[in-house]
């Protein structure tokens, strides 16, 4: 016999609606998963696999309160799957902050790892003898994941790609975020218990309609490896047509003891070899060990890239800044003279694009413009 664990509002309506729930946290764990899996292999990120992890054990952790809640045959299995069901939350949360302070230095380094290391054990020590503290230590280590999700939250957002002239592209994600952390503390079984078991289906709908923008914010976004395109890129040139170097730029070099003309007259004949073998213009791609050369040809000038990984972010990059120095040139590189000194304002326009890129065009109009070519 099913013993009713829970009283306080309807049994049905909590059972549906705490089913949808697990399926949709199952849904885009999974979905972050296959992402990761399906990515090239110089592609794939330890930050989907952070978010597969915590939705994969965020849903595992429902199935286990629904067990405890509506289908232990008695109290003493329902403390046993609801506490199982805690621990997998604090692994989940543990798993996410692990793989974020490898790659992040958010606070004091790998203060939230310790911290959570420290809430597991005192999770699993504290189940013998004291469950409500035990709980009490699950729902601690949910306050302390949502400060620190917040802190990764903001960096990301910083880092990546969004577009902030839309506030939409960061705003709703961050609601999306806040409203799962609102519904789960409300939906917790010591909320529920303190307040009244009602909030526990409020808490429950608040998640449900949280989820989708989740999903949507995780699917859309460029593979987590562009987050972090500045760091990616190593060095830019501009060369005349006639093979001269007009600009050059090492991103995390500021001293460089390769002469540029070594470089440029490399590059130059990567170009004319390009030119033999295909007709077609537009944006070209070498691959070599770990670095990625990319090309992009204008009027008068052509562009070289070299990236650290291969990141689409790099070829829209190229182009941009390339159309931008025809534009701008356009009068003095039909007729150029050799005098380098006209190129000065190079250096002021490569840090606006290649700093401001970060918040405008990417994503989507990456995708646009590399679809285009």
């Amino acid at each position: 016999m099913i013993a009713d664990i829970v009283t306080g509002y309807p049994r049905e309506p909590a059972i549906i609606m705490e089913w949808i729930l697990t399926f949709l946290f199952l849904e885009t764990g999974l979905m972050a998963l296959v992402k990761h899996l399906n990515a090239q292999r110089d592609r794939k990120s330890q930050y989907d696999m952070a978010f597969a992890l915590l939705f994969i054990n965020i849903g595992l952790k429902w199935v286990f309160v629904l067990l405890g809640d509506f289908y232990a045959t008695s109290p003493v299995w329902s403390d046993v799957y609801t506490s199982t069901g805690g621990i997998v939350q604090v692994v989940g949360c543990a798993a996410f902050v692990a793989i974020i302070e490898r790659r992040e230095r958010i606070g004091p380094k790998r203060l939230f790892s310790a911290c959570f290391v420290a809430m597991m054990a005192g999770v699993i020590a504290t189940l013998a003898f004291d469950l409500e503290l035990s709980r009490a230590i699950v729902f601690l280590s949910f306050v302390l994941f949502a400060a620190f999700f917040t802190l990764f939250y903001k960096r990301l957002i910083r880092k990546s790609t969004l577009e902030p002239g839309s506030s939409r592209a960061t705003a709703l994600p961050f609601a999306s975020f806040l409203a799962l952390g609102f519904g789960h503390a409300m939906s917790s079984g010591i909320v529920s218990r303190m307040l009244d078991p009602a909030f526990r289906l409020v808490g429950d709908a608040i998640m449900i309609a949280s989820v989708p923008g989740i999903y949507l914010f995780i699917a859309r976004m460029l593979p987590f490896i562009e987050i972090d395109w500045y760091s990616k890129l190593d060095s830019l040139f501009i060369m005349h047509t006639s093979g001269v170097c007009i600009y050059s730029h090492y991103f995390d070099k500021p001293a460089v003891e390769m002469h540029d003309n070594l470089v440029t007259s490399a590059i130059t004949s990567i170009r004319m070899m390009l030119e033999k073998l295909t007709d077609q213009g537009g944006i070209s791609i070498i691959k070599k060990d770990q670095n990625t050369v990319i090309i992009f040809p204008g009027k008068h000038i052509f562009c070289v890239l070299i990236c650290k990984e291969d990141i689409e972010a790099g070829r829209f990059l190229v182009k941009k800044f390339t159309d931008r120095i025809e534009a701008v040139f356009d009068p003095i590189l039909d007729q150029w003279d050799g005098d380098m000194a006209v190129f000065d304002p190079v250096d002021s326009m490569r840090a606006e694009i290649f700093r401001d890129v970060s918040r405008k065009d990417v994503p989507r109009k990456v995708k646009r413009e590399i679809r285009g070519q």
